[in-house]
């Protein structure tokens, strides 16, 4: 499943305990990503495995999440048949 760089900055400000890290893993985010997508991996190696398993449990089911998703990677994929 590919993400946003947006969605990883919505999920650091949403997570009181991340929001202390925001510069570093935003930071971190944006030396890794391919443009705004990044797969499990990536979320992984910014995150942890802790934070990144609640990342994609809250990408998931949140509209706001899969908004940004649907806007920033929709297009990714239109050559596609």
């Amino acid at each position: 499943m590919a993400v946003s760089i947006r969605n990883i900055e919505k999920f650091i400000d949403d997570t009181a305990v991340l929001r202390k890290k925001k510069a570093s893993l935003m930071a971190r985010a944006r030396e890794i990503a391919d443009s705004l997508a990044m797969g499990h991996g990536e979320v992984k190696e910014i995150l942890g495995d802790k934070w990144s398993v609640r990342f994609f449990q809250v990408v998931i089911s949140n509209p706001n999440h899969i908004k940004i998703g649907l806007e920033d990677l929709g297009g990714r994929f239109e050559d596609i048949d």
